[in-house]
């Protein structure tokens, strides 16, 4: 598009067979063209460009979370440097950003709340069931409230979802410079993204693949104290290869998911790497659905109450849930009233062991279906998280479903469900009051061992699973002031085409002849001369629109056409300022 021309176009609207069209007569679908013209043109410079920012996260008390560096990970022990970065799996944005009818403002995003989805179809479900987004959007107008399904993957496809909607009216104010008026909206947009069950929650799953080749050594970690942070090599007695390698006794007394203090056995029940892979690997589709990266902070209160859990990379509470969610929750026999017995993987409701988390909903819903549904909770109650902790008799034995059946108790402890994860902890007496415990998760896989001293990182979208997440974009409206005017401005002042010549491209006859004046201010007064100080003609400009431009027809003041030669133009602008140039003209061809 050139500045100076007239452009033609026409809109038009379609009627796609509604009911309304049948019987009536008409024998066109499209809307009769109403044709308009536009003609683009040099602004004045009197107007600001606008700004806006890129998708931003923002924390509980309203201030942006800095994106920071990436933390490096360790080839030798395996060990972040750091928390990792914000969610980058969640960006929103505006359609089309026109700063010239937005004044300062936001456009907001929140997570509200999230219901987790299953993906592994193989397992028996007929369909994979998507996960729900619930958010709320508010730019300048009033809040909309809408759900976003995300589909979900059994193993290594990153789904992603776009939704669109009306995101802000317009400033009124500026736009009725342009026709326009309160009716008028901006709309955006919010992707989402979600790192497959592989590279989040089920790592397990996807080094039996060999998606990615030796990554055996992935889950979470936890540690006491972040001056020391996580103990090398925090995942490393894994089940290595994932395949066939985990067997009755393999975790017992183990630490697979960090260090902490007074806990004797600490392993996160991961499909492959800790247990074996059914029905772990099917719960990880679910779980992988309301799982993020960051850092969560849990502190205790006294007598096994927890005080609060806190992201602290995204600077939100994480919420309690007595399921399974983007939340955390206590599993000890407590959680079990109401629950036959007979129907739970160990058959016994007095004794904790990692195959009673089947019993959370809503796996036994998601599970019914599938090929392993043997003693997964079907048909009773289901086992309720608590936001309490009892120490509850426990058995760290890692063996198939049915494979707890007899089990003995080793200790004490619990399940700590957090974050997409299910944690078994055994130790002799509850975090005393005060007790800080820090869990980090990564999106994403780790591959190499500590042997070889060559662990490296696999990066997936570090997805956006986080009730009360708020992303915003900020922006600055353009601000027009045709009353000021720079001395830099009206240096830019210029004739098109200079030389003229005869003729030009705007022209389409001889007796329409165009010559413009360009980069004017948007309020000025032209006064154009001969070499003898003769005034020829004046032309004044006052665009509303922030335009720079105006147009001479090369006649002088009795509508005669100018002879050829040199002439003089004063712009006077309302401010007092002035410019004089020069331009000639040849009119007629010898």
């Amino acid at each position: 598009v050139q500045n100076s021309f007239t452009y033609y176009y026409a809109v038009t609207a379609f009627d796609v067979n509604s009911v309304e069209s049948v019987g009536v007569g008409s024998t066109s679908l499209e809307s009769p063209r109403a044709t308009k013209t536009i003609t683009p043109r040099k602004p004045s410079g009197q107007q600001s460009s606008g700004s806006i920012t890129e998708t931003q996260v923002v924390g509980f008390d309203g201030n942006v979370v800095p994106a920071g560096a990436a933390p490096s990970l360790d080839a030798a022990t395996g060990v972040w440097s750091g928390p990792q970065q914000p969610t980058d799996a969640l960006q929103l944005g505006l359609a089309a950003f026109i700063p010239e009818v937005l004044g300062n403002g936001a456009l907001v995003l929140k997570v509200d709340s999230i219901t987790p989805g299953f993906g592994d179809s193989e397992g028996g479900s007929a369909n994979s069931v998507p996960a729900i987004y619930y958010v709320t959007v508010q730019g300048s107008g009033a809040a909309q409230n809408f759900a976003v399904p995300l589909a979900t993957d059994c193993c290594d496809i990153i789904n992603e979802v776009t939704a669109n909607f009306a995101a802000t009216p317009i400033t009124t104010s500026k736009s009725t410079r342009y026709g326009g008026d309160s009716t008028y909206q901006l709309y955006g947009s919010a992707t989402i993204s979600q790192a497959p069950p592989w590279f989040s929650a089920g790592p397990g799953r996807g080094d039996a693949n060999a998606d990615p080749e030796n990554s055996s050594y992935n889950g979470p970690r936890w540690f006491a104290d972040p001056a020391t942070s996580e103990v090398a090599d925090p995942n490393g007695v894994n089940c290595h290869p994932s395949v066939g390698t985990c067997v009755r006794g393999h975790m017992t007394g183990k630490l697979s998911a960090g260090t902490l203090p007074g806990v004797s056995a600490l392993w996160s029940i991961q499909s492959y790497n800790t247990v074996r892979s059914q029905p772990g690997r099917q719960i990880e589709t679910i779980t992988a659905t309301v799982s993020r990266a960051a850092d969560i902070l849990v502190k205790w209160g006294a007598n096994g109450a927890i005080d609060s859990v806190f992201d602290e990379v995204h600077r939100v509470s994480v919420p309690f849930n007595t399921g399974i969610n983007a939340s955390w929750g206590i599993l000890d026999t407590t959680s079990f009233a109401g629950v036959s017995a007979a129907a739970t993987g160990d058959g016994n409701n007095a004794l904790i062991t990692h195959s009673d988390i089947t019993c959370v909903a809503p796996l036994p819903t998601f599970t019914a279906a599938a090929a392993t549904a043997t003693r997964l909770c079907h048909g009773t109650a289901t086992a309720t998280l608590r936001n309490k902790a009892t120490l509850s008799p426990v058995s760290d034995s890692s063996v198939s479903n049915d494979g707890t059946l007899g089990v003995p108790a080793t200790g004490t402890g619990f399940i700590f469900y957090l974050n997409g994860k299910f944690f078994l902890m055994q130790m002799a007496a509850l975090p005393a009051a005060g007790t800080r415990w820090h869990a980090r998760f990564y999106t994403g896989n780790i591959t190499g061992t500590a042997a070889d001293g060559d662990f490296a990182f696999q990066a997936a979208p570090r997805t956006p699973a986080i009730p009360g997440l708020r992303v915003q974009v900020a922006y600055e409206g353009a601000v027009f002031d045709p009353a000021t005017t720079t001395t830099a401005q009206l240096a830019n002042v210029h004739t098109v085409p200079d030389p003229y010549y005869v003729t030009n491209a705007l022209e389409q006859s001889p007796n329409s002849k165009k010559l413009r004046f360009v980069n004017l201010p948007s309020q000025a007064i032209v006064r154009i001369y001969t070499v003898s100080g003769i005034l020829v003609n004046v032309l004044t400009l006052n665009d509303v629109t922030g335009g720079g431009e105006v147009e001479w027809n090369l006649r002088n003041r009795n509508n005669q056409f100018v002879a050829s030669g040199v002439y003089f133009y004063q712009v006077e602008t309302p401010d007092g300022k002035t410019k004089t140039g020069r331009f000639t003209v040849v009119n007629f061809a010898q």
